[in-house]
This record gives structure tokens, C-alpha cells and sequence, in this order.
């Protein structure tokens, strides 16, 4: 079993349905090491939607291809134990 860590993904409330898709389709891939759950989620005091996820590496990997190419994905961070 993959490694789960604990990250927060940051949207625009505009952009929730995008990020909604985009998690289905991880989770729906047989390959549970692209998984991830939302664990809870907020607004956050620079004005986004913040989701608190647990997952694998390799899902906050997709989740950083996002923000870094300007899509819907507008802040992210991890947390390591």
C-alpha cells in the first residue's frame, strides 16, 4: 500500500465543478496510487476554496501539474509526518 499524506489543495469557488471532475477521474483509475479523499475543506484567508486531502504522492503530483500550468489548481501544500 501506497504512502498517504495529508494536502490542501486551493480553488476558486468557480472552479469547484473542475476540481469535483478532476478528483473523480483520479479516484477512478484501478491504479489506487493516483487516489485521493477530500477530508474536509474552508475558506481560506487569501480568498480560496481550500480542500484538505488525503492521498499519495502521485495524486499530489497531478494536483501540482494543475497549479503549475495556471489551471484550476491556485494554491498547494503538504504536510509530512
Amino acid at each position: 500500500m501506497k504512502k498517504k499524506i495529508e494536502f490542501d489543495v486551493g480553488i476558486l469557488l468557480e472552479d469547484e465543478g473542475k476540481f469535483r471532475d478532476f478528483l473523480h477521474l483520479l479516484n477512478e483509475d484501478s491504479d489506487e496510487k493516483f487516489h485521493a479523499h477530500i477530508k474536509s475543506s474552508y475558506d481560506d484567508p487569501d480568498g480560496y476554496y481550500t480542500f484538505i486531502m488525503i492521498g499519495t504522492w502521485e495524486a499530489y503530483d497531478c494536483f501540482l501539474g494543475h497549479a503549475k500550468a495556471g489551471d484550476f489548481v491556485k494554491s498547494l501544500t503538504h504536510y509530512e509526518e
